[in-house]
């Protein structure tokens, strides 16, 4: 078993809480690790300790009303405390949701970097001589009347 298993037990194995193998091997542990014997031997003085001095402490009179009162007070310091927090962000909400609009904003007028990057070379791709213009123009007014005649066949 484990120093820190006999530890998190000591206490338990004191106030005979175990079954007798878990007892066992705790006293088994003890034999051989003098941290956990020395932990045991201070859970055991105290425990006598306080069994010894049987003493009956009255608390005075006032003693309840004081304590009831103190987490009553406790209670309202941590409502005023939300209260607070609650009217701060009435106020900073507004500026907040401009922030996030403006933001937003810049973020849609400027766009992204990456793609006005891939705009620029796409279009120095797409540059053509005006003498292969007039070509593609006429290439695709030939695709276009085709695109009609088999259009205007398939609909008879």
């Amino acid at each position: 078993m484990l120093c820190i298993e006999v530890r998190r037990r000591l206490s338990c194995h004191l106030d005979g809480e175990l079954s007798s193998a878990a007892q066992q091997e705790i006293f088994a542990h003890m034999t051989f690790c003098t941290a956990c014997r020395e932990d045991w031997e201070l859970l055991r003085f105290g425990k006598q300790l306080c069994q010894s001095s049987r003493q009956t402490i009255n608390p005075p009179a006032r003693f309840a009303v004081s304590v009831l009162q103190a987490i009553r007070t406790q209670k309202n310091q941590r409502l005023m405390l939300w209260s607070h927090l609650g009217a701060m962000a009435e106020r900073l909400l507004p500026a907040f949701a401009m922030l996030i609009i403006l933001c937003l904003g810049f973020l849609f007028l400027t766009g992204d970097p990456a793609e006005v990057h891939r705009a620029g070379q796409d279009n120095r791709d797409l540059f053509i001589p005006p003498e292969e213009e007039v070509l593609l123009i006429a290439r695709q007014i030939d695709i276009t009347t085709d695109h009609v005649i088999k259009t205007v066949l398939e609909g008879r």
